[in-house]
């Protein structure tokens, strides 16, 4: 258990980890924030604390940032889905430090 302990503190938080995914797929397809604010239907400036991992997500607008960015939320497989527009490092990186519970 204390392995398990360990491995969840290494990696980042999982606010930071989607902010990460989220501003790596606005870039992406050349996005403003406010761009990306406008299509998903939330405020302008939500983007940003999404962004910087500061910003506590309902899956509500998880699904509304998802369809702005072009992407589908299928049960079971949101995480895999987002985690693919991680740049390929941060995928790598990902991979190596989870584990199964």
């Amino acid at each position: 258990m204390k392995v398990l302990s360990e491995q969840l503190r290494a990696r980042p938080d999982v606010r930071e980890q989607f902010g990460t995914a989220v501003q790596f797929r606005r870039e992406e397809l050349g996005r403003t924030r406010e761009a990306l604010a406008e299509a998903a239907g939330i405020h302008r400036t939500y983007p940003s604390d999404v962004e910087r991992g500061t910003r506590n997500v309902s899956l509500v607008n998880v699904e509304r940032l998802a369809a702005a960015l072009g992407l589908t939320m299928a049960a079971g497989r949101a995480s895999e889905q987002i985690s693919t527009c991680w740049p390929k490092p941060v995928r790598q990186t990902m991979r190596s430090t989870t584990s199964p519970l």
